[in-house]
């Protein structure tokens, strides 16, 4: 008896561990690894925690978010592959918020682009490219951040 109980734990204890390593393998396999880089006036920056969400929204178009705790956020509603969005005047297609990590204000694109290289729903992962121009205002000063090579890859999607 106690070695039958003993059996199925053990059984038990394979299948679990079996489980959670497959999910462990998924989200850490090298070719899924996930990245968001840019240069900010020319400095190369790693934006680390970026993440993403698809979901229904009122009127039944879809909307792509991606961000991380703080500083930035992409959206585009209704996203398509490899179509070119410019956002000098990206009308609803895209909202892309930039917060300056050195004073903490918010500017929004003048000129520049974003586009989706890729929306794979089954591995749930994003990937894009995008360059862009903004302006922020402090005190009536404006400062020029210049973004460029901005490249996101595999960024993992909650699709809701």
């Amino acid at each position: 008896m106690i070695k039958r109980i003993a059996c199925k734990l053990g059984l038990l204890l394979i299948l679990v561990t079996t489980l959670s390593s497959f999910s462990f393998l998924y989200v850490y396999n090298s070719s899924n690894k996930a990245s968001f880089s840019c240069t900010i006036n020319d400095k190369p920056f790693i934006m680390d925690n970026v993440m993403g969400i698809m979901r229904k929204i009122t009127g039944g178009e879809t909307q792509l978010s991606i961000s991380n705790d703080r500083f930035v956020k992409f959206s585009f509603l209704n996203p398509r592959v490899m179509e070119k969005i410019d956002l000098s005047n990206p009308g609803r297609k895209a909202f892309i918020r930039y917060e300056d990590p050195a004073s903490l204000l918010v500017g929004e694109p003048v000129k520049g682009y974003a586009y989706i290289t890729n929306i794979n729903q089954k591995d749930k992962v994003v990937s894009g490219e995008f360059e862009f121009e903004m302006k922020i205002t402090n005190n009536g000063q404006t400062k020029i951040v210049k973004i460029k090579q901005g490249r996101f890859e595999n960024v993992p999607i909650e699709i809701r």
